[in-house]
């Protein structure tokens, strides 16, 4: 079944990683949605960061982890039932319903009523002193045939941005270096694959670069 995909984002609030990255697509602002690993350097720089994640206690991850498939023989301690379990798991329930809402119906985002019993769970501090590779924040869950299995980070750390940092990220989109340079020369673009643009000095007299300083201006404009 083909999914559905809403593709006017335009006034939301709160849209995932996921929609931020499509919405680039649905504009035009890129030919194929920006990889995740570009999202993480942009907030590893304060560029572009998120204003939510939700970050579950290692305990309440395996216990998802262990509902979804009771089978699973889960490393590490499992959150048993109690408070701390419940508010997860309401938390965990109202951002799914808000995601569905063409079959809930609208209504005002579970980040902007949160509890305090959901605080804990919600991350607000993105500084560039509080960042955490993204790699880092899965957890081991069990082991397979081919190793660990680890954590989601989109299922089991989701982000929200808000719609309007589509702009700053078609400026940052717009940024940066454009280096032309001989594409039939077999020898030139192989020292390339190997060391990079900047460590090929091959390209010194065969190239021409073009640096766009227009986007650097308009993101400090939309930062103002």
């Amino acid at each position: 079944m083909a999914s559905i995909r809403t593709k006017n984002r335009f006034g939301r609030r709160y849209i995932s990683l996921h929609d931020l990255r499509n919405y680039a697509v649905d504009l035009g602002i890129s030919s194929h949605p920006p990889a995740e690993g570009f999202l993480e350097f942009l907030e590893r720089e304060g560029l572009l960061t998120p204003v939510r994640r939700i970050r579950f206690p290692d305990e309440i991850q395996r216990r998802f982890a262990k509902d979804r498939d009771d089978g699973m023989d889960i490393d590490g301690r499992i959150e048993p039932d109690g408070p701390r379990l419940s508010a997860a798991i309401e938390l965990k329930e109202g951002l799914h319903r808000w995601a569905d809402s063409r079959f809930h119906g609208e209504s005002e985002h579970v980040l902007d009523t949160l509890s305090d019993t959901h605080a804990s769970f919600v991350q607000t501090d993105f500084s560039r002193a509080e960042f955490t590779p993204w790699q880092d924040m899965r957890i081991r869950l069990y082991n397979s045939d081919q190793g660990p299995v680890y954590s989601s980070i989109t299922q089991d750390t989701p982000v929200f941005y808000h719609y309007w940092q589509i702009f700053w990220l078609a400026a940052i989109l717009r940024s940066g270096v454009h280096i032309w340079f001989p594409l039939d020369d077999a020898e030139l673009y192989g020292e390339i694959l190997r060391g990079g643009l900047f460590s090929c000095h091959s390209l010194q007299g065969r190239s021409r670069q073009s640096i766009n300083l227009e986007a650097y201006h308009d993101l400090k404009a939309l930062r103002a």
